[in-house]
């Protein structure tokens, strides 16, 4: 469901498990999208819009990972990390590029 003021409601469902998220424009290039499962699961998830297309996605699983993706143009880096209060440990990097072979 889409409202004009910018706020998005999806319902995700299945019959072990269901999902609640509720995306917000903040401002042009804000969005902020937290949700629920039916399981207890918390997440939060903000994305950024930068130049040309170009995005900064965090998101934040309540115990359990913290993800952060940055796309820019063929270039996509991840940093992953489980969470476990507010420590982290084991950080994992990825970095990738996309390659067009005409």
């Amino acid at each position: 469901y889409d409202k004009a003021d910018g706020t998005t409601f999806t319902v995700e469902a299945s019959s072990s498990n269901q999902k609640l998220s509720i995306s917000q424009e903040l401002s042009k290039k804000d969005r902020i999208t937290p949700s629920i499962t039916s399981k207890g699961d918390l997440a939060c998830a903000w994305r950024r819009s930068l130049h040309k297309g170009n995005s900064v996605t965090t998101t934040v699983k309540v115990n359990e990972s913290v993800n952060i993706r940055w796309n820019d143009g063929p270039w996509i880096a991840t940093i992953d990390t489980p969470l476990n209060g507010l420590t982290t440990k084991r950080i994992r990097v990825k970095v990738k590029r996309k390659l067009i072979f005409d």
